[in-house]
């Protein structure tokens, strides 16, 4: 649940590759690849290398409009 006043880490594109590559070329498990990386949560990684295998994409976009 979102807590009012909650800001949120926003990570850059390159920095979702290299999690993404620790994970499938490197053999790093979810939890060891936010450790090194210093991720809160292993589920963000997991939802990069889901959305990432899916179509190839990293935006979020979610909530954003243009």
């Amino acid at each position: 649940m979102v807590k009012k006043g909650q800001t949120f880490q926003s990570y850059t594109e390159e920095f979702k590759l290299q999690a993404i590559y620790l994970y499938d070329n490197r053999g790093m498990s979810y939890q060891a690849v936010t450790e090194q990386l210093g991720i809160p949560c292993s589920t963000q990684v997991k939802t990069w290398v889901r959305k990432y295998r899916n179509d190839g994409s990293l935006s979020d976009q979610c909530g954003k409009h243009t």
